[in-house]
């Protein structure tokens, strides 16, 4: 809906209408005297003293300003601020834009001034003046002097008013009115376009200078601008371009001198004129100022009633004069546009004083759609309750029922567009009660539809996991209408997303949303899922993305059943269902990739397919080891391994691109069922392979092995090491299940993720300690003590593991080395932690072991002297029971 002709007859029309004659620039520059000029941002007017390429800057900049003014007028947003009802967001766009025109105003005016000046000492060195400058020169000079003289002074002072009608205090508005009335009284050029526009300016300048009789002032203005614009030498588009604000701002003179009952008996004769009375189809611009023009005046009238009921009611009849906009026939190919515009300026306006039953339905929704997505006047709770209030209420009321469900449909289609998060929210909320307060009407499947792709638009950029899984909750609330209603919905999209699609992407969000710590939940989830996929047609049924669904649901039971068995227990699952349903939907998706191998139409496409019924088969032989049918698991492994070698890889690099994910998939399952077989070195294969093709994902699914493997672990670590032969607990012996996990997770973080292969390394060597192989752990510990120690000092924790490997691998001599570094580090630091007592009584045991000859006896004892003599000396006792026992072997006194 934009102002027809106004861009392009404001262009024009200045730069026919300006006088032929030059005449001196400085009188431009008068009226702002004082003030300097800055460069426009991005301007190269400082370099260089070459004028012609200044005069295509000049050029350049006043069509930004030009652009700027034809960004607020070409919708009305210029008219809404000056005289009609504003809301903040086009006070916001008329105010920058007024600001960019100031800018562009005294960087234009700064290098007109240069131009001038070069032109004048470049043709002055010229032996012959007159030839110096060509023609084309010669007028580029004349219109750069065109603008000094009438279109940036002009402009400069329309920003000004612009800015004054935007000012929140009455003083900042009255300077800046009159900033505006010395920049136009500045221009003196014999133009019907400049005379129009000094006219409208002056006008507007009066009226917001709130100085004694600035009404009067205004008209005069006014009515000297009409005249200039209706004159028979006036271009074309000149009235059209200002006709507007001068007839409303006589109605706003005549108001602020006569009060609203006069200004409207005058806005009536104002309106059956041009150009709001025009040949032909109506203008919906006009219409609309010319309601805001009869709602000011009306609202005022109403505002100045002593009775409450009077009042009320009178203030209800202003809101609906913006109903009556909309529903006006001869205005339908512009009612989503005016819509939109009606309820922005509703929702502005202050209803509280009006009675409920008086307030337009419309105007209801307005004001809460204002509150709920600006967050004003108590915040969206209270917005929530009006909106809701007002969907309540149309039933008994048909003209409200359509003021609501035009409402509900449009503003919700204008958000959809939006590419803002809380927009596209807003827009699938109005869908989606659309949709279920008008479930009849013929546009609910589009709503339904829109409100989907909107909710799904609005998943948050950010990725942050608290973010999307609000997102998340709330758009599976919307899909979850598609699934239980009845709407009907075979042209629900343009593009065809009827039911189907939207129900398949309802079981695609059940399936990401699990959130496996809470298992019941996800098994909920999970049977949701599978009961939606059921529903679909016939046809999609047996579609390839369906197949992938199923599969991803029973492979996440499956996964979290391996990760965790024992929290599956007493819930409505058992791994042999589990198992089974793996098994049944790899084994259609495999049968479905298979068909569609056979049909594709490039060798891309059937590589594409192959890949996928390999990944099925891999997912078949998890299913078939939740089954507990170990041979069959690994025969299918096995198979699927040999064929993927068979296949190789792409030979091109856009067939590698397109077959990524499902070869990442195939690589990722064969590595997890290896591992799960225990078949460790094929296992590193494929998840070396799985890195190549997802970098990310294979770390990802690293870190989480990593941490199944280590959780059991990890409260068995920090002690002594089993000594060898020694049976340990059966707890410990479950869970040192997987530390070939962790040996495997060491090497791959090695070669991608070094800054995390010390953590890693540490968990893997220590698993090997609990495991009582400790010499396999000595040069783990080694290479990270010898890291750490280059980097200012190896850490107790990582001193005391190596010192126990050490012992567990027979390097006494090592060791003893290892924990007097140990404890020379933590005395200087007066530090007698538990990794203190820790090394002492190796160190101790050690002595003693080297004591069959009673040489070490007294060390031993004036050391264990000392060390009783500490206060923390029982701070680890299962420390000060070890030195006790060598205290004991060398004859001393129980401490």
């Amino acid at each position: 809906m934009n102002r027809r002709g106004i861009a392009a007859g404001r262009r024009s029309a200045w730069r026919s209408g300006l006088a032929a004659g030059v005449m001196c620039l400085a009188r431009a520059a008068v009226c702002w005297a004082g003030q300097d000029a800055q460069p426009a941002p991005g301007s190269d007017a400082g370099a260089g003293n070459d004028w012609r390429g200044k005069i295509a800057e000049i050029t350049r900049l006043a069509e930004e300003m030009e652009t700027a003014l034809d960004g607020v007028a070409a919708d009305g947003t210029d008219l809404s601020v000056l005289l009609g009802v504003r809301t903040p967001e086009d006070v916001a766009r008329v105010r920058d834009a007024a600001r960019l025109m100031v800018e562009r105003a005294e960087a234009v005016t700064k290098l007109i001034a240069e131009v001038i000046e070069e032109a004048d000492r470049d043709a002055s060195r010229s032996a012959a003046p007159q030839s110096a400058r060509n023609e084309a020169e010669e007028l580029q000079l004349v219109e750069a002097i065109r603008r000094g003289e009438a279109q940036v002074p002009l402009r400069r002072a329309r920003a000004a008013v612009m800015l004054a009608a935007t000012a929140e205090s009455a003083d900042l508005r009255a300077r800046l009115a009159e900033q505006a009335r010395l920049g136009a009284e500045s221009v003196d050029v014999p133009s019907p376009w400049a005379e129009a526009q000094r006219g409208s300016i002056l006008g507007l300048a009066a009226l917001f200078s709130g100085a004694p009789k600035s009404a009067e002032d205004a008209r005069k203005h006014f009515d000297a601008a009409r005249e200039a614009a209706t004159a028979a030498d006036a271009p074309p588009g000149v009235w059209m371009d200002i006709g507007a604000e001068v007839l409303l701002g006589r109605v706003e003179a005549t108001r602020q001198e006569k009060g609203p009952v006069a200004a409207r008996a005058e806005l009536k004769q104002v309106l059956v004129q041009a150009p709001f009375t025009m040949e032909g189809e109506p203008d919906p611009l006009m219409a609309l100022a010319a309601t805001d023009a009869m709602f000011r005046l009306a609202w005022e009238e109403a505002a100045g009633l002593t009775d409450f009921r009077a009042r009320s009611a009178a203030m209800g009849k202003a809101l609906g004069l913006y109903a009556e906009l909309v529903e006006r026939r001869d205005l339908a190919p512009w009612r989503n546009a005016l819509l939109v515009r009606a309820m922005d300026k509703l929702g502005v306006q202050d209803i509280g004083s009006v009675a409920p039953e008086d307030v337009p339905l419309l105007a209801s929704v307005a004001r809460a759609d204002r509150m709920a997505s600006k967050g004003e006047a108590g915040g969206r709770g209270p917005a929530i309750e009006m909106v809701e209030s007002a969907a309540a209420r149309p039933i008994a009321r048909p003209a409200a029922k359509w003021q609501l469900a035009e409402a509900l449909w449009w503003l919700g289609q204008r958000y959809s567009e939006s590419r803002d998060a809380g927009e596209l929210r807003l827009a699938a909320a109005r869908l989606t009660t659309f949709v279920e307060q008008f479930p009849d009407d013929e546009r609910a499947g589009r709503a339904l539809a829109l409100a989907c792709a909107s909710a799904q638009a609005a998943a948050p950029d950010s990725g942050a996991e608290d973010e999307v899984c609000e997102w998340r909750e709330w758009y599976l609330g919307v899909l979850r209408l598609v699934d239980r209603g009845t709407t009907p919905m075979e042209e629900m999209d343009a593009r065809g997303l009827g039911r189907d699609h939207w129900r398949l992407e309802l079981a695609r969000q059940l399936a990401a949303s699990r959130d496996w710590t809470n298992r019941s939940d996800a098994l909920a989830r999970t049977r949701e899922a599978c009961a939606v996929l059921q529903s679909l047609s016939d046809s999609r049924q047996d579609a390839p993305e369906t197949h992938e669904v199923m599969v991803d649901l029973w492979d996440g039971i499956v996964n979290s059943m391996w990760e965790e068995p024992r929290a599956w227990e007493g819930l409505d699952v058992t791994p042999r269902e589990a198992g089974e349903r793996l098994v049944e939907a790899s084994d259609r998706r495999a049968e479905c990739a298979r068909r569609m191998a056979v049909q594709a139409d490039s060798a891309r496409s059937e590589r594409f397919w192959r890949m996928t019924e390999l990944a099925s088969r891999a997912h078949r032989a998890k299913g078939l080891l939740a089954l507990e049918r170990l041979h069959e698991a690994r025969g299918a492994v096995q198979s699927v391994m040999s064929e993927v070698e068979a296949l190789g890889p792409a030979g091109d690099e856009e067939t590698r691109k397109h077959e990524a994910a499902v070869a990442a998939r195939v690589e990722r399952e064969l590595a997890l069922v290896l591992i799960r077989l225990e078949e460790f070195e094929p296992a590193a294969k494929h998840l070396e392979r799985f890195t190549e093709l997802d970098r990310a994902g294979a770390g990802e699914t690293v870190r989480r092995l990593e941490a199944l493997a280590w959780a059991p672990l990890a409260e068995h670590v920090g002690g002594f090491a089993p000594e060898p032969g020694r049976k340990g607990d059966v707890a410990l012996g479950e869970a040192l299940a997987g530390a070939p996990v962790l040996r495997l997770a060491m090497e791959w973080m090695r070669r991608h993720e070094p800054t995390r292969a010390t953590e890693t390394g540490l968990r893997a060597a220590r698993a090997l300690l609990l495991a009582g192989r400790g010499g396999e752990a000595v040069p783990i510990l080694a290479e990270i003590e010898a890291a750490q120690r280059s980097a200012g000092g190896a850490s107790a924790d990582v001193l005391r593991d190596l010192g126990e490997a050490q012992i567990a691998g027979g390097d006494d001599a090592g060791a003893f080395a290892t924990f007097r570094s140990l404890v020379a580090g933590l005395e200087s630091q007066r530090a007698y932690t538990r990794e203190y007592w820790h090394a002492w009584a190796r160190i101790l045991e050690i002595l003693q072991r080297q004591n069959g000859d009673g040489s070490r006896t007294a060390l031993i004892r004036r050391e264990i002297g000392r060390l009783r003599l500490l206060e923390s000396f029982d701070a680890c006792p299962a420390c000060a029971d070890r030195i006790e026992t060598v205290a004991e072997k060398v004859g001393m006194e129980p401490g």
